[in-house]
């Protein structure tokens, strides 16, 4: 079975990343990424997790990829055009976009790094029902092409980027480069120059996600950015900048130090998870939300707040602010005795991203969107976004089949006929 050749360098470069991150700290005897300063206490504790992150990253995204979406699926039928399907649903995701910036510039909240901060009005479960920065980004791969696509790409990267989310742009580089390559429009040049760019540009977009994220998203300015960058200019050099950004993407990709410290804890965190201190992997997502606020009344922490205050980061902080991803084998240390049944609903996660996909429509870009978010959330293991993405599919399924209906035939615009 051989995997796309659009996906293997980004396969391997997630894999190499790993590697080197590993090389690096074994050298140093110190972690890296937000377990930095940490001692390495076990060499061959971190060459195991390197080991079980390199297998998963293998495995899942290779031949369990092919054998999942190779499964046969019939594409619904619907009663309209495509063209006219899509003008109707990028009209409707711009307009919940446009409208998911006001609220979030009025109320201050979905801000990166402010997770302990929500809006107190009724109004927030509109968002929640209606995820329009996830739908854009199902609309993406569906319907790249479309007339309203490039105005909701714009105000899309806008809206993320003034909150703080600079993760939006590895959405916009793999689609693209996936769609360059199978047009054959990649040389070794461009992909030079573009890796050159990103390395560059690196240190200039981390220094402004950060002054947002200081400033909640609500009192950022370009002049509070331009001081913040003259400030990091005068204590180093900008080539000491860009190293610095080449090591701060290392260590937010790599994977293995944060499984190498589940390892370590692994007798705590069994006895922590025994004890409710955190939910099992099945509640993580907006069903355990609604079932935990339908029958406790309040929601309880997943794996990833709780143990930022278990392990030992070098920095200030309020538990619940951030969240970190312990990757995809973790579950199997802090409760083996679930393995199977962990097995069973990661397939359960895969198979329902797949159908859902090739339900609404069997695309090339639609294959690259389930197979970016099994790289992005499943490995790292963010399994409230995985199934908010899974929940998001099936809003965008029912969205295509509602503007397909004929109903809407005299009633729609000539802007959208």
């Amino acid at each position: 079975m051989s995997l796309a050749k659009e996906y293997i360098p980004w396969l391997l470069g997630f894999i190499f990343v790993n590697i080197i991150a590993t090389f690096i700290m074994l050298d140093s005897n110190e972690l890296i990424g937000d377990l930095k300063g940490t001692v390495v206490s076990n060499p061959y504790i971190l060459l195991l997790s390197l080991i079980l992150i390199v297998i998963t990253y293998f495995f899942l995204m290779w031949p369990f990829f092919i054998s999942v979406f190779s499964i046969k699926i019939k594409k619904l039928k619907f009663n309209r055009d495509e063209n006219v399907i899509s003008l109707r649903l990028g009209f409707f995701i711009l307009f919940m976009q446009v409208c998911f910036f006001l609220f979030n510039s009025y109320y201050g909240v979905n801000v990166a790094g402010t997770n302990n901060k929500t809006a107190d009005t009724p109004l927030a479960l509109i968002w929640v029902i209606i995820p329009a920065d996830a739908l854009f980004v199902v609309y993406y791969a569906f319907y790249r092409d479309s007339k309203f696509f490039k105005v909701n790409l714009i105000f899309w990267l806008f809206s993320n980027i003034i909150r703080g989310w600079a993760g939006v742009i590895l959405f916009v580089i793999f689609f693209e480069w996936c769609r360059l390559v199978r047009k054959n429009a990649l040389s070794f040049t461009k992909i030079f120059i573009a890796v050159l760019l990103v390395l560059i540009l690196y240190p200039l977009l981390t220094i402004a996600k950060w002054v947002i994220r200081a400033s909640g998203g609500r009192d950022f300015s370009f002049e509070v950015l331009y001081d913040a960058v003259f400030k990091n200019l005068n204590e180093q050099s900008y080539l000491d900048l860009i190293y610095f950004g080449l090591e701060h993407i290392i260590g937010r990709l790599q994977l293995t130090s944060i499984l190498n410290e589940i390892i370590n804890m692994k007798d705590k965190l069994q006895f922590l998870y025994q004890k409710n201190d955190f939910q099992p992997f099945w509640m993580e997502g907006l069903h355990g939300i609604f079932i935990e606020r339908l029958f406790y009344g309040e929601k309880t922490r997943n794996l990833g707040v709780a143990f930022t205050e278990y392990a030992n980061f070098n920095w200030i902080f309020e538990v619940g602010d951030w969240n970190i991803n312990v990757s995809l084998p973790a579950w199997f240390f802090i409760s083996p005795w679930f393995s199977i049944l962990y097995l069973l609903y990661i397939f359960s996660l895969c198979f329902f991203s797949v159908f859902l996909v090739k339900l609404i429509g069997q695309t090339n870009s639609a294959r690259d969107l389930i197979w970016l978010s099994w790289l992005v959330y499943l490995v790292p293991l963010w399994l409230g976004t995985f199934v908010a993405l899974i929940y998001t599919l099936f809003v965008f399924l029912l969205l295509k089949c509602f503007f397909a209906t004929k109903v809407h035939q005299n009633a729609s615009s000539t802007l959208l006929q």
